[in-house]
């Protein structure tokens, strides 16, 4: 559904051990962010030539980072504090969206 080409500047906020990374195909960046430090270094070691970052998902438009094409499967129940919050998914979803470089395209997995 993301239908990433070669000129698609790609994130994934949460990206855990990165599942839908690994869908992510040939864009021309792919960033990666995870807040679990474990996770992150997992993803550092699976996609060496991605941008790794490890900030809460629900903050990622404060990356600096403009991508084109957003793939995610956001938190549905609970903060990075691991508290339950019914709004998480909408946050995370709220902040990928200000992200998001003008006419580019989310897509979340639920």
């Amino acid at each position: 559904m993301a239908s990433i080409a070669a000129e698609n500047v790609v994130l994934e906020p949460s990206a855990g051990t990165g599942i839908l990374a690994a869908w992510a195909g040939e864009g021309s960046a792919l960033h990666l962010n995870e807040i679990d430090e474990t996770r992150a270094e997992i993803l550092r070691l699976l996609f060496p030539s991605a941008s790794v970052t490890g900030e809460d998902g629900a903050k990622v438009s404060q990356l600096g980072i403009q991508p084109t094409v957003i793939v995610m499967n956001p938190p549905f129940a609970r903060n990075a504090a691991r508290g339950e919050d019914k709004l998480a998914a909408a946050r995370h979803i709220a902040a990928a969206v200000s992200a998001l470089r003008a006419g580019g395209r989310l897509v979340a997995h639920a």
